[in-house]
C-alpha cells in the first residue's frame, strides 16, 4: 500500500471508529430508575410534626445519572407523594412531575449540597437540622413547588435548608 491510500483510509477507518463509539454510547442502558419509598415509613411524633406522619412515595419514574465525580441529577416523573397524619388518617397528595434535583460530590467533610427544582418534600428534623430561611424552624415537614437548596452530611444526617424561593405548605398544619 503506497502513501496516498493510506491517506485516503485513513480518514475513513477514523470516522467509522468514532461512529462506532458515538453509537454504542448511545444504545448504552438508561440510567436506574429512582425507586419507591419502602411501605410504612412515619416520622414520629415529634420529630417533624405533633404527630406521626406517614409518608408514602411511589410511581417514579425519574432516572439518576451518577457522574464519575460522584455527584448526580435526576429527572423524569417523580413520586406521587402521600404524606399522612398516623393519629386521623388525614392524608394529602402531590405529584412531583417535573421535578429535577442536582446532588453536588461530596466535600471534604462528606457534605452534599441539594438543589431541587419543582415540587419537593423536606422534612427537618429537631436540632441539629437547621434552616437559614425565616419563617422556617426545625422540625418541620414541608412541601415546597418552587427551587430549593439544602446540604445533607453523609455522616450524621443533618441537613441544613439554605434556600428556598416559590410557595410552601405547611403540612404539619394542614394534617393537623
Amino acid at each position: 500500500m503506497n502513501r496516498t491510500t493510506v491517506r485516503r483510509i485513513a480518514p475513513a477507518a477514523l470516522l467509522t471508529s468514532a461512529l462506532l463509539a458515538v453509537s454504542s454510547a448511545a444504545v448504552a442502558a438508561p440510567p436506574p430508575p429512582r425507586p419507591d419509598f419502602p411501605p410504612g415509613v412515619v416520622v414520629p411524633a415529634g420529630a417533624a410534626c405533633d404527630f406521626a406522619l406517614g409518608i408514602a412515595g411511589t410511581g417514579a419514574k425519574a432516572r439518576i445519572k451518577t457522574f464519575a465525580n460522584g455527584s448526580q441529577i435526576i429527572s423524569g416523573k417523580g413520586y406521587l407523594l402521600t404524606y399522612t397524619n398516623a393519629d386521623t388518617g388525614k392524608s394529602v397528595s402531590f405529584e412531583t412531575n417535573g421535578t429535577s434535583e442536582h446532588t453536588s460530590a461530596p466535600d471534604a467533610e462528606n457534605v452534599v449540597t441539594i438543589t431541587s427544582r419543582g415540587s419537593t418534600g423536606l422534612i427537618l428534623f429537631p436540632p441539629p437540622d437547621a434552616s437559614n430561611v425565616p419563617g422556617v424552624e426545625a422540625p418541620s415537614a414541608i412541601q415546597y413547588t418552587g427551587r430549593i437548596v439544602f446540604t445533607f452530611d453523609l455522616d450524621d444526617g443533618r441537613t441544613t435548608l439554605l434556600s428556598a424561593s416559590g410557595t410552601q405548605r405547611d403540612l404539619c398544619a394542614e394534617l393537623s
